[in-house]
């Protein structure tokens, strides 16, 4: 149990450390975009080559698109 523990301990990273902002909900301005939703088939299938992501606000539940990466990503409406 032990050396589980430390393998584990090893991996872990605090949240609060990390250097990645959350973007903020474009459409109630408190919360973050913290969970991704899933996209409808015809933006999976016809744009799947540009780096658009679907989350979802942990204050309002609505669903935002962020183009780019997580970190550096600005919400589309």
């Amino acid at each position: 149990m032990a050396f589980y523990y430390i393998i584990i301990s090893n991996v872990y990273t605090n949240p609060m450390e990390t250097k990645e902002t959350k973007p903020k909900c474009p459409k109630c301005q408190t919360g973050h975009l913290t969970r991704r939703a899933k996209r409808p088939l015809w933006m999976k299938t016809l744009l799947f080559w540009l780096p658009i992501k679907r989350y979802e606000c942990g204050s309002c539940y609505r669903r935002s698109y962020v183009f780019g990466t997580y970190s550096t990503g600005n919400p589309i409406g």
